[in-house]
């Protein structure tokens, strides 16, 4: 009987091995571009030029915000988070809002200003009281005002906010042409908000309601 193993191939299981390794990497590929999507053009977000953080005790219930004016006269408040150059991260409502369906969601009260351009003029800064949920105390408020290009702490004030409706003046600073920051002053007075005490029907909390219009400031 003739031998024919001579006649045997290889190339079947070699096409096969081949064709298994064009379906990983294609499957690879796949798996990267979901992974890290690529960047649509015109929807990167600038870089932060500076950065206002508003911190207060992680156990408060204070509903506490911050408002900015900028030198065009727009304010950015948690009823506008985005006007052009800043944009606010969240609007935190204290505590209270750290939880859903009982499960801990969040544990530091916190809001944070970023500021993407800054404008030729001067920016003035408040914070204001919107509800304490609860027996009202002294609470103390860290606001801090740095520039992001050098890492640079401009500043940093303490204030204490016990009073539902409670504004707080925390700081002005001019802008130059050239985007930066040339001068400070903690000891500004004035005010942002225009407080309407209006009894709320939800929860039986009357929280009020907030119009922005700036006043007091020259």
């Amino acid at each position: 009987m003739r031998n024919n193993k001579r006649y045997l191939t290889t190339f079947g299981f070699i096409d096969l091995l081949f064709n298994m390794l064009v379906g990983f990497v294609f499957m690879f590929f796949i798996a990267y571009i979901l992974i890290n999507p690529i960047a649509d053009d015109g929807k990167v977000d600038p870089p932060d030029i500076a950065l206002l953080v508003i911190n207060w005790p992680d156990d408060s219930k204070y509903d506490i915000d911050v408002w900015v004016r900028d030198p065009n006269g727009q304010i950015l408040s948690f009823t506008n988070k985005t006007i052009p150059g800043m944009h606010l991260e969240k609007d935190d409502l204290g505590a209270q809002s750290d939880t859903f369906a009982g499960k801990l969601l969040a544990i530091k009260n916190q809001e944070v200003v970023h500021i993407t351009h800054m404008h030729e003029g001067t920016y003035y800064v408040t914070l204001h009281l919107y509800a304490t949920h609860g027996k009202a105390d002294r609470q103390k408020v860290t606001v801090e005002l740095m520039t992001i290009k050098n890492f640079r702490k401009v500043g940093i004030k303490e204030v204490i906010m016990s009073e539902k409706g409670q504004e707080q003046s925390i700081v002005s600073f001019k802008a130059s042409s050239t985007q930066q920051i040339t001068k400070v002053d903690w000891d500004w007075v004035g005010t942002i908000v225009d407080w309407k005490g209006v009894a709320s029907t939800q929860q039986g909390v009357n929280e009020g309601s907030r119009v922005g219009t700036m006043r007091n400031i020259p």
